[in-house]
């Protein structure tokens, strides 16, 4: 019946005090009538009859006598808004078919926003959307809660159409639950699977649970991939979208949480998931006991009594919330961006009753994981608060440490036999243990330290060394089976396993044997071992990956793994003892580096997510390492560890080697030139090449010297100066006594600019390609300085003034790297003495592999330059030189990712080899055409010699002596550019220019047998 709509012209009269009818005064309002009687204003409104009030007021005495208590007149405010609420649902008009087909227009003109068809639900009663009431008159409060028969079954049965496109058959459903009961649920027991329980019951039971184990379980990986699409869909629709919630729903998130980092694409979501499941839990209540002494009723019901307002907590429940909790402790462990949820009363209240009540031996494994996640928690602080006043994490107390390792044994003493037996419960005690050493393997705070402190700090190393072999060994005595589901949290626990192992190898204290350690485990095994175990689990378990770009876990871990040794190796090479020969160590740490790793940009990124790998670098751990990182910036490797991003001095000193091939170049266009104009033959202008060497061994000894003293950027402008003043006593052609020794200043100055820049760009990341751009930039100028020599010598009558141009060039080169490498410039560090330097050099010199490729460089560098200087006619023999240095350039570019992927040694020998084949046929075929052609192709091929040659020491090498090294052998390299054409000048002006061709040939064969002679690579 719709209410009437009849106006009334008799104006509503209020009721006297006390006079207002039973329905107004119940529902504690105003009472107005009209002065013609009837029924009053609001029971006319509301169509209900007019009742007078039931008795007479009383005396303010018996009124107080007589007063109801608390919960009464609670019940009777109640019954008065429940009233109200039914007569407004009784008198709400039924929705026509016109109404549900067409949108109503609003007052304001708008259409009202109706969800898209792929959210919406299948209708049901209002009264099931409706929250209930609960009234705790204790503390006087109001609450709205969801219903306490939740429509469960409604909810099963939307869960059950979303995954019907998934046809299972029963068979395939049982073999895939047993899998995750053997396989997954020991290694995370987060809730209860009975073993009665078959798959059908279960998915009738928890529908969105089953299908998560399902997906997980699956032997296709294309399949779990395509069920994963699916998960999504019911948590983005049901969950974030509908607002459902239930312990299916919940359960089910826990899980899939937990075994995320199967599903990883480019970034992790566990946090996302769990924040998702803590909320939840939140609105379910779960996280919470139940409130005592409150009463509920529900709207659009009649509820004849009040009922109690929630029913004990459930085991099942109980131990939700303890899964829940474990998840948010492993995803702070693996991801650190948010922290675990607060342990509360209750929580301890539901692991006591689950400890009583386990209803199998996973509760216990459950209870014990958590305990230990309690203990080795408090040694990690969440928040970033936690902090010094210098910035810096704040790092446990000894003390701490050894109370904490005291309640992890009294967890383990008081499991029981069959529990403490468990590889599971074994790993996760262990792991607790460990994770709480590594507190102690800092580096000590004082230098001088008693002989009881020194002894107790090896024994807290020797200590975190034993528990990271035990959990190794207990890892690699797992079935195959066990490891087919491994969890988020296993891997986090086994990379930070070999992080710590990885520490522990590369320590460096009095005492401490590093070789002894390497003996006793080899970090470097453990990843090999790891990668043939990972590798044998699919074929054990008849797991399928899937055909395209995106592989499964147990299929892209393993290059994960040689990509995380690969990058151990690189930083292990500087950490070998003394008394180990670095060629054999070299060998030994190469031979299981993988050369064929593409380091891009991607890898990285999924690396950064890692945390584990952040915290080697972190500033709790103050080994050699994190001190190499944190030296003065005027160091030299120092420099390019902290500026190796800084675009400006990467164009810097790519620029600084395009003037160095400018010079070096410049010389064999302009000697057609030098002859006539100062009347001089072969010899003398040999000795100019003479001169250039002087300079380029001057600079061999005193280049690490000028770098320790002047850091990286003063040792650029120092160079870029000197070949201001080389060029400034040339262009004006002076006489040839001073013409001839400014090549002395030319080639000091760009020794003293080839060493810094390669030391620079050998400690970059994708240090391969960075080598070949910078050789390229050489190259480019070699290839542009012959032509600008020769247009000047023959468009102009002044040769010399190539020169002039080259001296403005060096004006822009100097105000550019002065301005690059503004920061710290000429200044040293404090340990940068001139004994400092000397002792690398000496270091350097006592390597025989420096010896061998600073002999190769020798050799490399007289053929690279000797081949540029060619009996054509004047008027080409620069383009021709051009030519040579063009193929150089883009040979450098082109060819270094195939170097780098086939193996820079093999490669070397195949590139000699071709240009033997090129200098042949450049020898006995007196064309200048096939000549020019044949020269390009040889610059080409040879152009990968040296950009190789530097990687290959730094990967040899210990870092510290790196600067030493490369400057050393790049100086010597650069010298042969001196020396090859002075010897070739001074035979060929007794025995003619015929003699170039057999030169060439020795220079090559002479590569060839040095390139042999170097330390390469023994597989372990």
């Amino acid at each position: 019946m719709a209410p009437s709509t009849a106006p009334y012209s008799t104006p509503w009269i209020p009721a006297p005090y006390g006079r207002a009818c039973l329905g107004c005064s119940r529902a504690k309002c105003k009472c107005f009538y009209r002065s013609k009687g009837g029924r009053c204003e609001r029971c006319c409104r509301l169509e209900i009859a007019c009742e007078p009030a039931a008795g007479v007021r009383k005396s303010r005495t018996n009124a107080i006598r007589s007063a109801p208590s608390a919960d009464a007149r609670l019940e009777r405010r109640l019954d008065g808004l429940v009233s109200l609420i039914q007569s407004q649902g009784a008198n709400t008009p039924a929705a026509t078919p016109e109404t549900n087909n067409s949108p109503s227009v609003e007052s304001n003109g708008q259409i009202p926003f109706d969800p898209p068809p792929e959210y919406s639900t299948p209708a049901s009663p209002a009264s099931a959307y409706q929250p209930d009431v609960a009234i705790d008159s204790t503390d006087a409060t109001v609450e709205l809660l969801r219903p306490v028969d939740p429509e469960s079954s409604d909810t099963a049965s939307l869960i059950l159409g979303d995954m019907s496109i998934h046809g299972l058959t029963d068979r395939v459903a049982e073999e895939q639950l047993n899998t995750f009961r053997r396989s997954f649920l020991p290694n995370c027991p987060l809730f209860h699977l009975p073993p009665s329980l078959s798959a059908r019951e279960f998915r009738q039971q928890k529908p969105f649970t089953w299908f998560v184990t399902m997906t997980l379980s699956a032997k296709q990986i294309s399949q779990q991939f395509v069920m994963e699409d699916t998960i999504w869909r019911i948590i983005s629709k049901r969950i974030v979208c509908e607002h459902l919630a239930n312990l299916d729903l919940l359960i089910g998130l826990i899980c899939f949480a937990s075994w995320s980092h199967g599903f990883k694409k480019d970034k992790p979501f566990m946090t996302m998931l769990t924040q998702m499941a803590v909320s939840l839990a939140f609105e379910l209540g779960l996280h919470k006991p139940s409130t005592n002494g409150a009463q509920r009723c529900k709207f659009w019901r009649h509820v004849p009594e009040q009922q109690q307002a929630r029913r004990e907590r459930t085991l099942e429940e109980r131990r939700t919330i303890l899964a829940l909790f474990h998840l948010s402790s492993s995803t702070w462990t693996a991801y650190r961006k948010t922290e675990p949820m607060r342990w509360t009363a209750y929580m301890q209240e539901c692991l006591q009753i689950l400890s009583e009540q386990a209803e199998s031996h996973l509760d216990a494994i459950l209870v014990a994981e958590i305990k230990c996640q309690l203990i080795f928690h408090q040694a990690e602080p969440f928040a970033t608060v936690q902090l010094s006043l210098d910035g810096t994490q704040q790092v446990p107390s000894t003390t701490l440490i050894t109370a904490l390792l005291r309640q992890l044994g009294e967890i383990r003493d008081a499991l029981p036999d069959n529990i403490k037996s468990e590889r599971t419960i074994q790993l996760y005690l262990c792991y607790a243990e460990l994770s709480l050493k590594k507190h102690l393997i800092g580096e000590p705070k004082t230098s001088t330290q008693s002989i009881p402190e020194n002894f107790q700090r090896l024994q807290n190393l020797d200590s975190a060394l034993g528990s990271a072999e035990r959990w190794l060994e207990l890892l690699f005595d797992m079935p195959l089976s066990d490891l087919a589901g491994v969890n988020v949290e296993f891997c986090t626990q086994f990379l930070h396993c070999l992080a710590i192992l990885f520490k522990l190898t590369i320590h460096k204290e009095p005492g401490w044997d590093m070789e002894e350690v390497r003996k006793r485990i080899d970090v470097m095994s453990v990843f090999d071992r790891s990668c043939e175990v990972l590798g044998e689990v699919p074929m054990a378990m008849g797991i399928v990956d899937a055909p395209g770009p995106r592989m499964g876990l147990l299929f892209r871990t393993t290059g994960v793994l040689r990509a995380v040794k690969t990058l151990f190796m690189a930083e292990m090479h500087g950490r070998l003892p003394q008394n180990v020969p670095q060629e054999q160590a070299a060998g030994d740490l190469d031979g299981g580096m993988d050369q064929g790793l593409d380091f891009s940009d991607e890898l990285f990124q999924g690396l950064y997510e890692e945390p584990w790998l952040v915290d080697l670098f972190d500033s709790t751990w103050q080994g050699d390492f994190a001190q190499l990182v944190a030296t003065e910036e005027t160091s030299l490797l120092s420099t390019v560890k902290e500026d190796r991003n800084d675009v400006a001095k990467i164009i810097a000193v790519n620029f600084a080697m395009l003037m160095a091939g400018m010079n070096d170049a410049a010389t064999g266009a302009l000697i057609p030139y030098i002859q006539p104009s100062y009347n001089v033959g072969l010899l003398p202008v040999a000795i100019l090449y003479l001169m250039s060497f002087s300079g380029w061994f001057l600079a061999a000894f005193t280049n690490v010297h000028i770098a320790s003293r002047l850091g990286m950027g003063g040792t650029l402008v120092i160079g870029a100066s000197i070949q201001f003043i080389a060029y400034a006593l040339t262009f004006w052609k002076p006489p040839f006594l001073v013409f001839g020794s400014s090549f002395f200043f030319s080639g000091l100055c760009v020794a003293y600019l080839d060493a810094p820049v390669n030391t620079y760009v050998a400690h970059m990341r994708n240090s391969h390609r960075c080598l070949g751009v910078l050789h390229a930039a050489y190259g480019l100028g070699a290839l542009l300085s012959p032509i600008a020599a020769t247009m000047f010598a023959t468009k102009t009558p002044y040769w010399h003034f190539f020169y002039l141009l080259m001296l403005l060039l060096t004006v822009g080169n100097i105000a550019w790297l002065s301005w690059s490498f503004r920061d710290g410039l000429f200044k040293s560090s404090d340990d940068a003495d001139a004994e400092g330097a000397g002792d690398q050099l000496k270091a350097a010199f006592s390597q025989k592999s420096v010896w061998m490729i600073s002999l190769f460089f020798f050799l490399y560098v007289g053929a690279e330059v000797t081949a540029g200087v060619r009996h054509s006619p004047p008027n080409i023999a620069g383009y021709v030189a051009s030519g040579f240095w063009g193929g150089i350039m883009i040979g450098r570019i082109l060819l270094a990712d195939i170097t780098h992927k086939i193996g820079g040694r093999r490669m070397v020998f195949i590139y000699i080899l071709i240009g033997l084949g090129l200098q042949l046929v450049f020898w006995f075929v007196p064309d200048v055409a096939v000549d020019a052609i044949a020269i390009s192709l040889l610059g080409f091929i040879i152009a990968p010699f040296f950009p190789v040659g530097v990687s290959v020491l730094t990967n040899i090498l210990p870092r510290e002596l790196h600067v030493a090294a490369i400057g050393f052998t790049a100086t010597v390299g650069q010298a042969g550019s001196a020396a090859f054409p002075f010897l070739t000048g001074a035979i060929a002006s007794k025995a003619g220019v015929a003699v170039l061709q057999p030169i060439m040939v020795t220079l090559l064969v002479g590569m060839f047998l040095c390139w042999g002679l170097i330390p390469r690579a023994k597989r372990n």
